[in-house]
């Protein structure tokens, strides 16, 4: 015999099923849209004037060190990583270290003039001169590691295994111009503003190692907790 049940009260069970779904659906969103942002500035407090120099055509280059009247230090690297991380949610895809660059040179400059790669990443150096050639030198902690004699409209490459700063450059006219390049291990970044402030958003909340460095300054290594919502904060002070 079968059971058979009012329309009615078959409309309401398909209801309350509905509602009870819609309901673990919104608390999964709701748990899983949980986000943290960090919020940082970097700041010097040291002495010294700004490095500054001039390219082969007699432009003058950016200081090296820029500081602002209260101390603000711009174009800091900032690189963060956690097991949290595992896999980058698609909102940080605009900060994830890129896995490989590429760097310019023609009759006046290198382009441009920073650049960050991930550890075994590719570099890719093209020569935009038509008729000149370039012997470009790779350096690392202060030792030369790499050389190449780059043919006029030519391209080569490197592979960068180890973390750090780099530099590649060349010597002309008695004066060496080069672009800086550092290789993280993190995977993710930031360059610090005008204003020495920085940020992240999108991350999943836990404990993250947070890296603060500088070619010339160094590096500033610590361990932040973030949790969900706005984090700030995080001074940081060479």
């Amino acid at each position: 015999m079968k059971a058979c049940f009012p329309a009615s009260f078959l409309g309401i069970l398909l209801i309350l099923q509905l509602a009870a779904c819609h309901g673990q659906v919104s608390s999964f969103s709701e748990k899983t849209a949980e986000t943290a942002t960090l919020h940082g500035t970097v700041s010097y407090h040291g002495h010294g004037e700004s490095q500054k120099g001039s390219d082969w055509c007699g432009h003058k280059q950016e200081a090296v060190l820029k500081v602002g009247e209260k101390g603000q230090l711009a174009e800091a690297l900032i690189t963060i990583g956690s097991k949290e991380l595992s896999e980058l949610p698609t909102a940080l895809a605009a900060k994830a270290v890129p896995p490989g660059g590429r760097v310019k040179v023609d009759e006046c400059a290198f382009a441009p003039a920073y650049l960050v790669l991930a550890d075994g990443g590719s570099l890719l150096l093209t020569n935009e001169d038509k008729a000149a050639s370039h012997n470009i030198y790779l350096i690392y902690n202060k030792a030369i590691v790499n050389q190449v004699t780059l043919a006029p409209a030519t391209d080569s490459s490197f592979t960068l295994q180890k973390t750090g700063f780099y530099q590649l450059g060349e010597l002309r006219h008695g004066e060496w111009l080069y672009v800086t390049i550092y290789v993280a291990a993190e995977p993710l970044y930031a360059i610090s503003d005008a204003e020495g402030h920085y940020s992240f958003n999108g991350l999943p909340p836990g404990n993250y190692d947070l890296h603060i460095r500088h070619q010339i300054l160094g590096e500033i290594a610590k361990v932040v907790n973030l949790t969900p919502g706005e984090n700030e904060g995080q001074y940081s002070v060479f």
